[in-house]
């Protein structure tokens, strides 16, 4: 019983450090384009980061604003060691972009663009 009672505190306790961390989002901003350089204009992107995917549409200038969203467990309650890990599975490495037959594999940098915007064409072959 005492066992069972520590592993659900130990459980609480972690869960608690994840509703306590810092969150926010980032913007990828940037044009889609052929390989032959033609803006791809009203074009579907499939986004995939982590398990989550949406898709969103070029404008009619090819322009795209990709919204990402980052968070961080909390310092206080969760070890450094723990933490590192935490973020990482929080925060997944990359960020898939679609369209159509192509993919780009782009890497997440919540890190360094917390709460700001960074731009980022792709060409892809079509």
């Amino acid at each position: 019983m005492k066992k069972a009672l520590l592993f659900l505190f130990f459980v609480f306790s972690i869960s608690l450090g994840f509703s306590k961390g810092t969150g926010g989002v980032y913007y990828i901003e940037g044009t889609a384009f052929s390989t032959a350089n033609l803006a791809l204009k009203n074009v579907l992107l499939v986004i995939t980061i982590g398990e989550k995917t949406k898709t969103i549409r070029t404008d009619s200038n090819g322009h795209f604003r990709i919204e990402v969203e980052w968070q961080t467990a909390c310092p206080s309650v969760v070890k450094p060691f723990n933490r590192r890990k935490a973020n990482k599975e929080l925060n997944p490495k990359y960020i898939f972009i679609a369209c159509e037959v192509d993919e780009k594999k782009l890497k997440n940098k919540w890190r360094k663009y917390r709460n700001s915007t960074y731009h980022q064409d792709f060409y892809f072959s079509l």
